[in-house]
């Protein structure tokens, strides 16, 4: 983020196997996730699953899913599906978090949390995870 918008931000980067990130605490929840993993290996999927089971995400947090059009990709349960654009052979769907939070790990997130699931590289087979707070 540009400083001269006055929205920089803390990034932090860490080398995990995005389809079995654990639990998240200590950390706070993210409300918005990006996921961008390897096209057309249902990956984008576990790693949705991960990250709801991990508690990774606020309830309606906002997460956006790159995936080849072909891959017919399906939100696993806890995600409602808001829209998808279509770009060539590839779409985005936007999504919802429609988890209910708890005791503990309930808060209100006064800034917003974003959580971005990448390739790796071609070295690596399975998304990586990237956290940056704005």
């Amino acid at each position: 983020m540009s400083r001269r918008s006055g929205l920089g931000g803390v990034t932090k980067v860490y080398r995990r196997d995005a389809t079995n990130l654990g639990p998240a605490h200590p950390m706070e929840p993210f409300s918005l996730a990006f996921l961008d993993p390897p096209y057309g290996k249902g990956l984008a999927e576990k790693a949705l699953v991960s990250l709801r089971d991990g508690g990774w995400l606020t309830s309606g947090a906002l997460l956006v899913v790159e995936e080849a059009k072909a891959a017919a990709f399906a939100a696993p349960d806890g995600f409602e599906e808001l829209e998808r654009r279509a770009y060539d052979d590839t779409e985005f769907v936007f999504l919802r978090a429609s988890l209910r939070r708890v005791g503990k790990g309930a808060c209100a997130v006064p800034t917003i949390e974003l959580l971005v699931l990448v390739n790796g590289g071609h070295a690596s087979p399975l998304p990586t995870l990237r956290m940056s707070a704005f």
